[in-house]
């Protein structure tokens, strides 16, 4: 059932609440806390690099599927995006994708709602940020027509006329005659409409949500008849839906019950939310409240009106993603257990449940977390089939630069390989191999010096291996208190492995523990705890390479940049700098969001919302730049766009522009630093979870490593356009 959706994702990869985000294995990151007694077995696989090309064509891709529209005899579903710019449209019998739409274009497209019209010729889809309806082709699924000027709060196609509903929470509705196109307005002052179906018996009622006004406490649920702008029957909801978000509502053919879900709150214990389920009798308005742990998002009656099916949000457990509740009692019988993603994903953040009106045994199911549409047997009570819209089996995450060359690693995860690419042809080279990985082995770092030496993290020793080749030259058991070392970088003299570890005290994260090791004795030269925050794993080293900058902080709170000098390896001045209201906290993980201006001596420095400007003569802040001023850089208000989680920043010094890639949204932004200014033009990457961004030696091309699509996103710098991107599933043999 389709519902106004207010996002309320917390993304993995960056936030606190998913820190222990899973890898596509069977296999835990219990690594973390391993001992040099129970280190795993080593692969053992040949270290030269094998050349390859591209070998299949990429699969359509879409992030955060949001609603369903499905054709009346069950053949096709029509899927909108909320973090991509695509539309899918699925063969509901297997779940293939039959043709996509990149609506690119209209970035950000931001679609909760898509509908289909009678004729189920033409798909209508949302773009909200933009006040338009798109209008494509339900068979090729080109675009065919826009319609401007238009707030889709919700979206709902008649059932009785060639029209589309919309509103967006005020007093106005909208009819668009999915014909001609033609709108006209509906307005009654009285009303603030929140939800609307239309009644299976009579034309001129509907089923209303409404506010007295906007903000209002007082939520009213009846029978609407808009032709005579009275109300048939209105109930007044219960003091705890006043104080939620009203999700969905939802009427059986028989017109008897509206069930309304509803998000309420929060637990302080993170990812943990609350909401209900009302059962309302319109006829003698008695209503029952039902909790729903981990709210409630999507209800979706059965044809018989016999069972409501209820999506949850973030649910303890987790895996009660889709629960069963008995109308006639009102109580929640059971759940039907969805399991886990084939990426190990939970289906958290059910956005949409629709029944297959071809056959009612089909129950179909969006999730943000999961990335998946689900089919459902009504019959068995359990999953059917899942299509994952992401590929992320490889989960590309950092780039190994080879001193002196144009080449590098493309690193990723769980494997003992990696990809050779080349910056200045944009080009996959090869596959390289490592000797000797774990095989319990999740994300690790490697690291090459100029005199042929490379340096891999494994946990509890560190690899050296010959850097053209990647044999191997040694084992070195790391001191027995180093555990989990798995990301680092080389000094600049290349004596030195730097790290932002987590200590024996942080039960295995966060990073909170700088490490400094000698790369002849492999002896832990220096191992400072420090007291507050979590920090990124990587620090940056001034090109000089006098000092040492880690960046961390509070989930929610202050931002804090260690100064560390490297002769002494002690804390030189520790920098403290506490954001406004909105503004606060640090999502720090494996990332390394830093850039260097060197004619300024300024270190740039990204944060959730924020981005540091360091003077790295004085050590101290020297300007703070919002991440909310790319929103009205656009064109586009606060709260219709996602900018968070500035994690790859690159200099261009010809230009003066800072290039910042924001994890979370997939897109870069372009700050102008001779004019203080974000540029208006963003860059969509086509690519989803950017963990990385790197440049070739001009600066002439960007690279991004997309970590939830296995994908490089190449941008020409001269023309801020995506030259290409570089699906790097179709690279393996």
């Amino acid at each position: 059932m389709k519902r106004s959706f207010v996002l309320l994702l917390l993304v993995c990869l960056g936030l606190p609440a998913c820190q222990d985000a899973p890898f596509p294995t069977q296999t835990s990151f219990a690594i973390a806390s391993a001992t040099p007694t129970d280190i795993a077995e080593t692969t053992n696989i040949p270290t030269s690099t094998l050349e390859v090309a591209p070998n299949s064509k990429p699969q359509p891709q879409g992030f955060s599927p949001i609603a369903i529209t499905i054709t009346r005899d069950g053949q096709f579903g029509y899927l909108s995006f909320d973090l991509s710019e695509t539309v899918l449209k699925v063969r509901l019998d297997d779940l293939s994708i039959e043709a996509s739409a990149d609506l690119s274009t209209y970035f950000p497209l931001e679609s909760e709602h898509i509908a289909l019209d009678q004729s189920e010729q033409k798909v209508f889809v949302a773009a909200p940020a933009w006040r338009k309806i798109l209008v494509l082709d339900a068979v090729t699924m080109e675009l065919i027509h826009v319609i401007d000027d238009i707030e889709t709060g919700d979206m709902i196609p008649s059932i009785y006329k060639p029209l589309l509903i919309t509103w967006n929470g005020g007093n106005t509705l909208k009819f668009i005659n999915t014909k001609t196109y033609e709108v006209t307005e509906f307005v009654d002052p009285h009303e603030f409409f929140l939800k609307i179906q239309e009644s299976h018996e009579d034309q001129s009622q509907y089923y209303v949500i409404s506010a007295q006004k906007p903000g209002s406490a007082e939520v009213d649920l009846g029978i609407y008849d808009f032709e005579a702008k009275t109300w048939v029957r209105k109930i007044h909801l219960p003091a705890e839906a006043r104080s939620s978000t009203v999700f969905d509502l939802a009427v059986p053919p028989s017109g008897t019950t509206a069930f309304v879900s509803t998000f309420t709150s929060w637990y302080p214990d993170g990812y943990h939310a609350q909401g209900w389920v009302y059962s309302v009798n319109l006829a003698d308005g008695e209503i029952q409240s039902v909790p729903v742990d981990g709210a409630a998002l999507t209800v979706e009656p059965s044809l018989d009106g016999k069972r409501l099916y209820i999506g949850t949000g973030w649910p303890l457990p987790n895996t009660n993603n889709l629960l069963v509740m008995d109308t006639s009692s009102g109580q929640i019988t059971g759940q039907i257990p969805l399991g886990l993603s084939p990426y190990g994903w939970n289906y958290t953040q059910m956005n949409d449940l629709e029944i297959d009106p071809g056959n009612p045994r089909w129950l179909y199911a969006t999730s943000t977390d999961g990335n998946a549409f689900i089919k459902v047997d009504l019959e068995n009570n359990g999953p059917a089939a899942v299509r994952v819209l992401n590929n992320e089996s490889l989960r590309p995450h950092f780039f190994a630069r080879q001193p002196g060359q144009t080449t590098g690693l493309v690193l990723i995860d769980h494997s003992p390989y990696a990809f050779k690419f080349n910056t200045e042809t944009a080009t996959i080279e090869g596959i390289a191999g490592y000797p000797e990985i774990r095989q319990d082995a999740g994300a690790f770092d490697i690291a090459f010096g100029s005199s042929g030496k490379a340096f891999i993290a494994q946990g509890e020793f560190v690899l050296e291996v010959d850097a053209e080749d990647m044999h191997l030259l040694g084992t070195h058991q790391l001191p027995r208190e180093i555990s989990g070392l798995w990301s680092f970088v080389l000094s600049n003299d290349e004596s030195t492995l730097y790290s932002l570890w987590p200590g024996p005290t942080s039960g295995g994260y966060p990073p909170d523990t700088f490490l400094a090791i000698d790369t002849e004795s492999y002896q832990v030269e220096a191992e400072t705890r420090f007291d507050i925050g979590r920090y990124n794993s990587r620090p940056f080293e001034l090109p000089d390479g006098s000092k040492l900058y880690a960046l961390g902080g509070e989930d929610v709170g202050r931002i804090i940049v260690q100064v560390i000098n490297t002769d002494s390896l002690a804390i030189r001045k520790t920098v403290t700098y506490d954001p406004p209201a909105g503004m606060q906290g640090i999502s720090a993980g494996p990332y390394y969001p830093f850039a260097y201006d060197p004619a300024s001596e300024r270190l740039f420095a990204g944060t959730t919302n924020l981005i540091l400007v360091i003077d790295t003569v004085t050590d101290t802040i020297e300007k703070v730049i919002p991440l909310t001023d790319v929103i009205k850089a656009i064109g586009l208000e606060p709260g219709q766009f996602t900018v968070v989680n500035a994690i790859g920043l690159v200099y261009q010094p010809h230009e003066n522009y800072l290039y910042i890639a924001h994890l979370d949204r997939g897109f870069i932004s372009i700050y102008d630093l001779s004019n203080d200014r974000f540029l208006e033009q963003v860059i969509p990457l086509n690519g989803y979870f950017p963990n990385s961004m790197f440049a070739n030696n001009d600066v002439s091309k960007l690279y991004t490593l997309n970590t939830r699509s296995d994908s490089i996103t190449v941008i020409d710098v001269e023309s801020k356009t995506i030259e290409k991107v570089i699906d790097l599933d179709t690279y393996i043999p």
